[in-house]
């Protein structure tokens, strides 16, 4: 899974390195301040927020160092830069959630996500350098070979793979 990553991240001109083994885990950590608020992964639901008692659910979860999980809604009072970069991923989750065979709901879609990012640009833009990523041409692809695709029949690994076996080269 991790090569998988490091070779779709090289495709896209992302240089990585994936260290196995270190002296001490997340030793490079020591030169950072504590954050008082950060990003989390959890497995299971971490139970209620710690601020607010709203439940919060698994994945990409806000954290409050030394009291627990933070709802999105309070990340984004307590920690806007983290809240907000929360609430763009539940975003891209539910525009990817929406039925593509129905074609106003994809053009309602469409608009809603490009909405949504001017205004996420303009609001971010004060707070830190926009650094292009390069991905606009690579995702053109990526939802051409997704839709040649039937529904039951998507295969992750070649939708997401190199494209070598078939030939087709995945940088248009």
């Amino acid at each position: 899974m991790i090569a998988g990553a490091l070779a779709q991240l090289e495709v896209l001109g992302v240089t990585a390195v994936y260290l196995q083994q270190e002296e001490r885990p997340g030793e490079w950590l020591d030169d950072q301040p504590a954050a008082v608020f950060s990003i989390e992964w959890v497995e299971t639901s971490p139970g209620s927020c710690t601020i607010c008692e709203a439940e919060v659910s698994q994945g990409p979860v806000g954290w409050q160092r030394g009291t627990g999980a933070v709802c999105d809604g309070c990340m984004l009072e307590k920690a806007w830069s983290l809240g907000s970069m929360l609430l763009a991923v539940n975003v891209m989750r539910e525009m990817g959630a929406i039925d593509s065979e129905c074609d106003e709901d994809m053009d309602v879609a469409t608009g809603a996500l490009a909405t949504y990012a001017r205004l996420y640009q303009r609001v971010a833009e004060d707070r830190w350098s926009y650094r292009p990523v390069g991905l606009l041409r690579y995702l053109r692809h990526l939802g051409a070979k997704f839709e040649q695709l039937a529904p039951e029949g998507i295969d992750v690994d070649e939708l997401l793979g190199s494209g070598e076996e078939k030939g087709t080269d995945t940088t248009h």
